[in-house]
């Protein structure tokens, strides 16, 4: 899952507290996709920490949350048949498959948090209101200890996450087409044809029912 299906399912339909720390520890596994390769959080570390006081505890939380969601996300048969369907709805055409088959599911994550911020058009507001609550300096300190990284510009990275609030963008195919193409460029891929990712997101789109989802994932 996404930023926005992450704090969808957390707070609109387990009904947890919208605690900043741990809102941004749920967070930061996506937000680190695009921030860098080169320092990751290490989850040893983070299955193992103990943390100095309820903040960090709460940003340890997030982070195991965040991994919890997305295994069981993953294993559904639900998931495996959005992506089966968008495959087959827009064959490979000659795109190699690891990359068709990474766009199929990055796709299917992508248009589900499309789905939920175009029925919910303040998601986005929620979402960068809590995230943005947490102290950035705080949270690079912080993850230092419960997360085993030090991240050279992390501080700024998170002032300028909040700032541009792309997430708003969602609404629009575009982005969501180049957002894909961003992903891949981060490890050295070259991108399909702007047609083909245009058609895969569009199928994204159409396949993904959102309400078919929640109920199993709601425990």
């Amino acid at each position: 899952m996404n930023f926005l299906a992450h704090y969808h399912l957390n707070h609109a339909i387990r009904g947890l507290p919208n605690d900043c720390a741990f809102v941004v520890g749920v967070a930061l596994p996506d937000f680190w996709t695009r921030f860098s390769r080169s320092h990751r959080i290490r989850w040893r570390t983070v299955r193992d920490a103990a943390p100095r006081d309820a903040g960090e505890a709460a940003l340890r939380d997030g982070l195991l949350n965040h991994a919890a969601a997305d295994a069981a996300f993953h294993a559904l048969p639900l998931f495996a048949r959005w992506q089966r369907e968008v495959r087959e709805r827009v064959p490979p055409e000659g795109v190699h498959d690891a990359v068709e088959r990474f766009v199929a599911h990055v796709g299917v994550e992508l248009a589900l948090d499309r789905v939920l911020l175009s029925r919910e058009a303040r998601l986005a507001d929620s979402f960068y209101t809590d995230f943005a609550a947490c102290d950035p300096e705080w949270v690079s300190s912080s993850l230092t200890h419960v997360g085993g990284v030090r991240a050279p510009g992390l501080i700024e990275a998170l002032r300028e996450f909040c700032q541009r609030a792309y997430l708003h963008e969602y609404r629009r195919p575009l982005t969501l087409r180049t957002v894909l193409e961003r992903l891949l460029a981060t490890v050295g891929v070259e991108a399909p044809r702007a047609e083909w990712l245009d058609a895969r997101v569009a199928a994204a789109m159409d396949v993904v029912r959102d309400e078919e989802l929640w109920p199993l994932l709601a425990d």
